[in-house]
């Protein structure tokens, strides 16, 4: 929400700007705002999780302390934030840079500034995914066959279209990757 109020006080100040001024302004709201087209279209747009589904994410996961977790598009960074209150070390990947900084801020370095379709997640123990049902697809196809044995897939939303639940709390779902 907070990336779409400064795209919108950036294209007002083009309209008013000079026209030289509202050219640069209006390429910078279109440079801000293309990431967060990007996620909406090929991951998923900005939906923060509740905190219920937050607890649930983390309780399903079962974090062991010094695990690495991995949150795919981690947004404002507030589920990275619980698991490493539970004792995981974490990682979490975001291509809108307006949550990047913010998760930056509130997370630390932990945070990357990228693609995670691009991402190693070989040594990750845990992976949070709150994704579309086309991109829940594309992360069975792509990266499910890259994670180790034994990591746990936690899923808010949308489930894996062709694999089966070791458990399920509401619409959370918890995967074990054999």
């Amino acid at each position: 929400m907070l990336e779409y109020c400064v795209i919108l006080v950036l294209i007002v100040l083009a309209g008013a700007a000079p026209a030289w001024l509202g050219g640069w302004l209006a390429l910078l709201a279109a440079l801000i705002a293309a990431p967060s087209v990007y996620a909406a279209l090929f991951g998923a747009p900005y939906v923060p999780a509740a905190e219920a589904e937050v607890r649930r994410m983390i309780e399903l996961a079962r974090v062991r302390p010094g695990e690495l977790a991995a949150d795919l598009g981690c947004g404002d960074g507030r589920l990275l934030l619980a698991a490493r209150e539970a004792g995981a070390r974490v990682i979490g990947y975001e291509i809108s840079l307006i949550l990047f900084c913010l998760a930056r801020w509130r997370v630390g370095g932990a945070v990357c500034w990228s693609n995670f379709w691009r991402a190693d997640l070989s040594e990750v123990d845990i992976v949070f995914v709150y994704l579309t049902p086309r991109a829940m697809t594309r992360f069975e196809r792509e990266l499910w066959p890259r994670l180790k044995p034994g990591c746990r897939v936690v899923v808010n939303g949308f489930p894996l279209p062709t694999k089966t639940p070791a458990e399920t709390a509401g619409a959370v779902r918890l995967y074990v990757v054999s």
